[in-house]
């Protein structure tokens, strides 16, 4: 569509007479306008070296340009969501909330000469109020804050220009949001990976908000969001042979998602195994389906996409394109939804049709009644009475019929209100066979197995009626052989599940099937028999009994890197090794394990010989959280960025140079030794405390600066200076002090009590309330008769409180004049029984 307007548009500007040169330049102009921003802002740059007015602009439409060229690519997966165009306004102070006008995003910023700082700010603050904005007061703190770091990163890693800093400035500033909701993050993540980002989970989530704009968020909402980030999350990273959920149906989301997993499923059934999953999931109220291929079955999905497509029932929401996932596969996705109106139409007619003709059509039940089936065909409800299931007789209809079975069946008349009632009776889906051999839906009986697939297995039952019985109602292993566990012409005991009228067969449930999840005991540390099935880049999957499956990671395989790379070449698949428990989530179904023996821990050997004593390691490299090395080239080193440094003073490292560490202590998983700087940093406060003391009263501090919330005063000591403050809740103890500024403009022998000497923190505290409490016993030496200098320290009720100047005593000054914090007042006592004392003004 825009190759035709782009063309469109080239025509018509030639058919104006216009140069080529001008037409390319008004094409450029019209379809390239990020490009546009981007070379004027350059050209700005160069003219702000002699016109310094031009380099805000320069920035903002470089800023911008990169910005909304970012957006742009983003955009080319979403073609059917709106994301509004970045623009920016410099402000002062800080930054500001977005204006959202006319499809565009004003962001309001703090101008800084620092354009790595710019990027980030104005992408962070866009993301934050302009992208899903509807939708994110339906989110839960944890999925908001994840979808905004995750768009945010996605949008800056398409900014070309200097993305490496950018990058790892933005990880900085949002380090500590990433580790509280690190889960979140990493399902998104994955889900990124895996190309449903934005081509599913943004797409439904804009639905979600539209959805249900103008109702009040509650809870359920945040369940329901958060629920389906996690159902996305575990498609995303399912394997070929998992069982995965497929289909989410909630208050509001309702979305399937079809794979094609195998060629041979289209090549056999041909379109019908799609339509069932489709039909089965309409009658659970779905509207929206994905279909999904990867590789060499892409293709395949093509042709299904188009004979889906073709039958009117359907309507293509995106512009599907071949991509490549995070392992360099090919997918393809397609978004499609049930077009309701011509849906049912079709419906009706083939109803209609199938009334002259007494030809049997497809539905699906909803609902089994003690009397009757209530079913669903291609949207149009119906009902089969008790009388018309079967042409032998049904007591107990829930043993041969259950919810979400696809029957064939014969529509008898359309009643008042368009619903529908058919007949099962004659049609495949008769179970009259099964009723006269007694196959009710929960009897056992046994059977011999025939057939053995991976999948599944095939078992004789006679009068021309099969059994089958899938993995999942084997066994609970996705690893097990089922020809080895379920050898051909043995017999084996089953449960009858369900019934196939369809394919007339009866899907069969193995009676011994067990979760072994319910009968595990399993405890950190204790040693496991470990079968390796798979393997990846990052670790060995497999199983220690059947049924429950383990992981173990590579960095898992011994304590030390060196011995890691020997031992992992050497693992093979279907060994069984010895390991360790290391972690049990029975939430994931999942076991971790580590070869490394918990009781034999160098890592505890090295802590208690060198706890709080100084070696020498090697630093490699810094992150976000700290600095990372080795000691003795093998034992896992961590600085935190808090021990890096002591009341302000940097210790002095280099990379890939032995250097000094302090032990400190050991990390929580026992494998890495955690290192500290600050033994071997000086405090600088040290010498001060070697001439002052806290409780030490000083009068001859010069003043260096005043403040709303304090002031700072200068120390003088062996010709270095301090600096110390006296914060505004150490000033007066019997009033609130609303700012600083002027408090002491006329007072330049002010006594202060040193409060804290903070060596980690560098500070030197103040204060004059302490040193004013300890004078109270100066009280005695005021006199009624005479007049004092006062400052003015601030209200309390409707009167001030008041310092006497010289004499540092503190009093109320009862008056019905105003005054200003700092104002001096001459003042005479009035009440000095009690405390405070009381003062009034000397006339």
């Amino acid at each position: 569509m825009g190759n035709e307007f782009y063309q469109d548009a080239k025509n018509a500007l030639a058919n104006l007479g216009l140069p080529l040169v001008g037409i390319v330049l008004i094409i450029i102009a019209l379809f390239f306008t990020d490009k546009i921003k981007i070379w004027v802002g350059w050209i700005q740059y160069a003219g702000a070296y002699v016109f310094h007015s031009l380099k805000k602009a320069s920035i903002k439409n470089r800023l911008e340009g990169s910005c909304s060229r970012a957006l742009r690519l983003i955009g080319k997966e979403l073609p059917d969501f709106e994301i509004p165009d970045l623009s920016i306004e410099w402000v002062r102070g800080k930054n500001f909330d977005t204006k959202l006008k006319e499809g565009k995003a004003i962001v309001k910023l703090k101008f800084s000469n620092d354009q790595t700082r710019n990027v980030v700010n104005a992408t962070s603050v866009y993301v934050r109020d302009a992208f899903l904005k509807h939708a994110k007061p339906y989110f839960s703190e944890s999925l908001r804050k994840s979808i905004d770091f995750s768009i945010t990163r996605k949008i800056l890693l398409h900014i070309n220009k200097n993305q490496r800093n950018v990058i790892s400035y933005f990880i900085d500033e949002y380090a500590k949001d990433i580790e509280t909701f690190k889960d979140k993050c990493t399902q998104i993540e994955e889900i990124d990976n895996a190309g449903f980002l934005t081509r599913i989970l943004i797409r439904e989530l804009d639905y979600y908000g539209n959805k249900l704009t103008g109702t009040i968020p509650n809870i359920e909402n945040f369940n329901e969001a958060d629920s389906f980030l996690s159902y996305l999350y575990e498609i995303a990273r399912r394997e070929a042979d998992d069982n995965t959920q497929l289909q989410f149906v909630d208050k509001t989301l309702k979305v399937g998602v079809l794979l094609v997993a195998k060629k041979e499923t289209y090549l056999t059934h041909g379109l019908e195994a799609y339509l069932r999953r489709i039909r089965l999931g309409l009658a659970r109220g779905i509207k929206t389906f994905y279909l999904l291929a990867r590789e060499d079955r892409v293709e395949i999905l093509e042709d299904i996409a188009k004979e889906l497509l073709t039958t009117g029932n359907f309507t293509l929401i995106n512009k599907p394109l071949e991509f490549l996932d995070n392992h360099d596969r090919s997918v393809i996705c397609y978004c499609i939804r049930i077009d309701k109106e011509s849906s049912m139409a079709i419906a009706y007619n083939i109803i209609n049709e199938s009334i002259d003709s007494k030809h049997p059509i497809k539905g699906i039940i909803v609902k089994v009644r003690h009397d009757e089936l209530k079913v669903n065909v291609d949207g149009v409800e119906g009902f089969v009475r008790k009388h018309n299931l079967s042409i032998s007789q049904i007591d107990e209809i829930d043993k041969y019929f259950k919810d979400s079975m696809q029957v064939e069946l014969i529509p008898l008349e359309i009643i008042k209100g368009g619903l529908v009632e058919f007949s099962i009776k004659g049609t495949n889906s008769d179970p009259y066979k099964i009723v006269s051999l007694n196959f009710k839906i929960g009897n056992t009986l046994k059977a011999k197995v025939k057939y053995s697939d991976d999948d599944f297995i095939k078992l004789d039952l006679d009068n021309n009626i099969e059994g089958i019985a899938f993995r999942s109602d084997l066994t609970f292993s996705r690893y097990v052989f089922l020809h080895e566990k379920f050898p051909v012409d043995e017999e084996f005991e089953f449960i009858i599940k369900n019934i196939d009228f369809e394919d007339n067969r009866i899907h069969l449930q193995h009676t011994e099937l067990r979760d072994p999840w319910s009968r595990f005991i399993g405890t950190k540390g204790s040693p496991v028999d470990f079968t390796i099935c798979k393997k990846n880049e990052k670790a060995c999957f497999g199983e220690i009994k059947e049924g429950i499956e383990a992981i173990l990671p590579y960095s898992e395989l011994a304590w030390f890197e060196t011995e890691i790379k020997t031992i992992k070449s050497s693992i093979k698949l279907n060994q069984t090794i010895k390991g360790f428990i290391k972690e049990i989530n029975k939430e994931k179904r999942v076991v971790y394990l580590s070869l490394c023996n918990p009781k034999e821990n160098p890592y505890i050997d090295f802590f208690r010989k060198y706890r709080n004593k100084t070696v020498k390691c090697t630093l490699s490299q810094q992150n976000s959280f700290g600095v990372l090395g080795l000691i003795e080239n093998k034992y896992k080193l961590f600085i935190p960025n808090g021990e890096l440094s002591r009341g302000g003073s940097k210790y002095n490292f280099k990379f890939n140079v032995e250097t000094d560490v302090a032990i400190k202590e050991i990390n929580e998983r026992l494998d890495s030794i955690i290192g500290s700087f600050k033994p071997l940093v000086a405090y600088p406060l040290q010498a001060f405390t070697e001439s002052y003391k806290e409780g030490q009263v000083l009068k001859t501090l010069n003043r260096k600066s005043s403040f709303n919330e304090g002031v700072a005063f200068e120390i003088k000591d062996n010709g270095k200076i301090y600096e110390a403050i006296l914060f505004r809740g150490e000033i007066s103890d019997i009033c609130y002090v609303e700012s600083c500024k002027d408090l002491f403009n006329s007072i330049s022998n002010l006594p202060l009590i040193i409060k804290k000497i903070d060596l980690e923190r560098n500070k030197i505290l103040l204060s004059l309330k302490e040193f004013v409490l300890n004078s109270k016993a100066t009280h005695n030496d005021l006199s009624y008769s005479d007049s004092y200098k006062s400052i003015v320290l601030g209200k309390t009720q409707n009167n001030y409180a008041v310092l006497l100047q010289d004499i540092w005593v503190e009093g109320i000054l009862e008056t019905t004049r105003s005054y200003k914090t700092g104002d001096i007042v001459i003042v005479r006592p009035s009440k000095l029984s009690g405390d405070p004392i009381f003062l009034t003004e000397n006339e």
